[in-house]
């Protein structure tokens, strides 16, 4: 990282470029990922929304009352592999 910030302090003064170009560039480039970023999660939340309002009710139309025992026995299993793989810190019952 100190690599980056030494070739791009030296691009700036080679350029000379002023510290209000600096800061309105870096302000644009903040703002346009933060919004892909706002856009690209509302697409992942109306994806989950379809998988559990339409995808996952179609699939277990056939099972009766069994639904409601194994729906929230996946999804604890899913969470448990989340949790061991990826934030095994996460401890408690807020998990």
């Amino acid at each position: 990282m100190n690599a980056l910030s030494n070739a791009s302090r030296r691009l700036l003064d080679r350029w000379q470029v002023p510290p209000d170009v600096v800061l309105m560039t870096t302000a644009l480039v903040v703002g346009l990922t933060t919004g892909i970023g706002a856009v690209i999660f509302r697409y992942l939340i109306r994806g989950v929304e379809w998988i559990g309002y339409d995808l996952l009710p179609t699939l277990t139309a056939g099972w009766g009352r069994a639904y409601v025992v194994f729906v929230p026995a996946i999804g604890g299993l899913l969470v448990g592999l989340l949790v061991y793989n990826f934030a095994r810190e996460a401890k408690g019952h807020g998990v």
